[in-house]
């Protein structure tokens, strides 16, 4: 799924509506605030997907919202079903469900 979400982000980051933003350090309740606060305003949304990824030696990472098949709702009439920033660190909460991937899929 990694590699999955990773593409179908991969290709599609440069037409982001968002800038990247910069996060010192990226804690578990940052992102749960994220996914409460914006699930409703993405129609379809049954998930969320952290995705982080090391370029050029900064961490940035990629919150997303997933429909019923696990795929990323990344338009449509409204929708802001993403968040993308640079990131220096993760809270131990997060760096423990990473467990040693790039991939956080919250149910």
């Amino acid at each position: 799924m990694t590699a999955l979400l990773g593409a179908a982000l991969g290709g599609r980051l440069a037409d982001l509506k968002h800038p990247a933003r910069h996060v010192g350090h990226l804690t578990l309740p940052m992102i749960v605030e994220l996914l409460v606060d914006h699930r409703t305003s993405v129609p379809g949304a049954c998930s969320g997907a952290l995705l982080r990824r090391r370029v050029r030696g900064v961490w940035r990472a990629h919150l997303v919202f997933l429909d019923e098949f696990d795929e990323p709702i990344l338009d449509g009439p409204g929708i802001e079903g993403y968040w993308s920033s640079t990131v220096d660190t993760f809270d131990d909460e997060l760096v423990e469900m990473f467990a040693g991937t790039d991939l956080i899929v919250f149910r």
